[in-house]
């Protein structure tokens, strides 16, 4: 059983109305944990944490014109027991991602929080990764600025913008320029949208269901495209950019060449250390020295 607590007041992005119902006036972050409006949620182990948001919302007469309520919140944070006199003051936004366990109960890849499942959720809290009762979420229908955590399509387009920044001073570094090479197609599949299925949050939301789905067996890009809601071409190239490669059979394995490996284990990086890996760790898995002057380079080609 979920107990969901409403925080006030409702509001949007400036001067536009997201949010219909009550305006919960009267419940702000000074209201005490015991006065506030809550609504009762039974949920299952494979229920998502969306589904338990959206049906408090529909208890207590939140409404949204278009979707669902979790889809139009930035995140969520779960009672503390400072709440009790006031909501605890959270400095940073509400997070919009979950840190997940594998089975191993070892931290894992970061999930959207609608898209988090009740047992996942229990268990990354039973872990140490979660703060707060994760039985007592928060629904605050506001639109909050900003974001501390990524989640992973975020990592991953930070994860290729690092590469091109810092193999952009290796220009004769042959592995490099695979890398480079990879990296801009895997870009190029996020930025040419063509107007096709779900926008990349959602495609990437559930990250360990993709990578999964890839370890089975080698698939090909058209059902990895369907997996997805891309075009092929988006698919192939998200592929490409996340260290796989396309056998002459037309099925896409893990690439056994350096460029691919590295590009590969640059991205597992994002479930290990739950970011994107930072310079200094890119450039220790290609244990890259110090960039080659103007000079060297011209003269090395």
């Amino acid at each position: 059983m979920f107990t969901v607590a409403i925080v006030g007041p409702i509001f949007g992005l400036p001067m536009y109305e997201v949010f219909g119902g009550p305006d919960f006036a009267n419940h702000g972050p000074d209201l005490p944990y015991a006065s506030r409006t809550k609504a009762e949620v039974s949920a299952s182990s494979t229920m998502t944490l969306g589904e338990v948001i959206d049906r408090a919302a529909l208890d207590v007469g939140i409404t949204v014109e278009q979707g669902r309520v979790s889809e139009a919140l930035t995140g969520v944070v779960f009672y503390e027991p400072e709440d009790e006199v006031a909501l605890k003051p959270r400095r940073e936004p509400w997070p919009d991602t979950i840190r997940i366990v594998d089975a191993n109960g070892t931290p894992s890849w970061r999930v959207r929080w609608d898209e988090t499942r009740v047992d996942e959720l229990l268990e990354a809290h039973a872990a140490g990764l979660g703060v707060g009762d994760p039985h007592r979420p928060y629904l605050w229908p506001t639109i909050p600025q900003g974001d501390l955590l990524q989640q992973f399509h975020e990592s991953l387009w930070t994860l290729w913008n690092a590469w091109e920044y810092i193999l952009s001073g290796y220009g004769t570094y042959e592995i490099g320029r695979r890398v480079l090479d990879r990296v801009r197609r895997g870009r190029a599949s996020f930025t040419d949208e063509g107007g096709l299925g779900l926008p990349w949050p959602q495609r990437l939301g559930r990250p360990h269901d993709l990578f999964a789905y890839l370890a089975g067996e080698a698939r090909r890009a058209a059902e990895v495209a369907s997996l997805l809601g891309c075009s092929t071409q988006q698919a192939e190239g998200v592929l490409w950019g996340m260290g796989f490669v396309c056998g002459d059979d037309g099925l896409w394995r893990v690439a056994q060449d350096a460029a691919g490996r590295a590009l590969y284990e640059s991205v597992q990086q994002i479930r290990v250390l739950g970011r994107a890996p930072r310079r200094a760790e890119l450039q220790a898995i290609l244990e890259l020295g110090p960039p080659a002057t103007p000079s060297q380079s011209e003269g090395d080609e």
